[in-house]
């Protein structure tokens, strides 16, 4: 394979992701944002998975149709999950309010409530995957989100990270968050949460990625 090949192929796989990326700003906007991050993000997930739309020299159409597909199949279970995190999140936001009025009660639990912050965002990451490449019944699947970063810790450590680089990213250049940054940072959730289920034997198949 000469280097133009090489770069072709390199330049498909930039414009995968951004399309991947419009369409999930898209598709977020489409329900109303608080009603479409979720099954946009699962949509997301779903279609990283399948390597044959992202063959070199695929159409965009395939990709598009198959998307939106997955964004209306996991719409409504999509939004009860999304209902159910908003409703902790916004219990721990509480919670944080209340006990910066206070200094002697925030020296003792602002750090133990960031950390279940964390956990709690981490739980959602794992969710994605779990959700779409175990089996099992639906309580089995809560079951091991919930334990997730507890038995894969190397995984969770990577999460952290990504997160970190992204919010570096949005400091030095915010707009990459309309061309790449949240199609590049599933992409990277769903490889390290893949290989580490993979690896405790959790997952029907490793699948595949851009």
């Amino acid at each position: 394979m000469n280097w133009s090949s090489k770069a072709m192929i390199v330049l498909e796989k930039i414009m995968f992701i951004s399309l991947l990326n419009i369409l999930w700003i898209a598709c977020t906007l489409l329900g109303l944002g608080i009603f479409g991050v979720f099954p946009a993000t699962f949509a997301l997930f779903k279609i990283i998975s399948t390597s044959e739309l992202f063959e070199p020299q695929s159409s965009l159409k395939p990709i598009v149709k198959e998307y939106l597909v997955h964004y209306r199949a996991y719409f409504w279970k999509a939004n009860i999950i999304g209902i159910v995190y908003a409703a902790i999140f916004y219990g721990i936001a509480i919670d944080k309010n209340i006990i910066q009025n206070n200094e002697v009660i925030a020296s003792f639990l602002n750090l133990p409530l960031n950390i279940f912050l964390v956990y709690v965002i981490e739980t959602l990451i794992f969710l994605f995957p779990i959700a779409i490449h175990t089996e099992g019944t639906t309580k089995q699947k809560i079951r091991l989100t919930i334990m997730a970063p507890m038995i894969m810790p190397k995984a969770s450590v990577l999460i952290i990270l990504v997160g970190v680089t992204l919010f570096i990213l949005l400091d030095i250049f915010s707009a990459g968050i309309f061309l790449f940054y949240i199609s590049l940072s599933v992409l990277a959730l769903h490889t390290i949460c893949l290989h580490a289920m993979y690896r405790k034997n959790l997952i029907i198949n490793e699948g595949a990625a851009v």
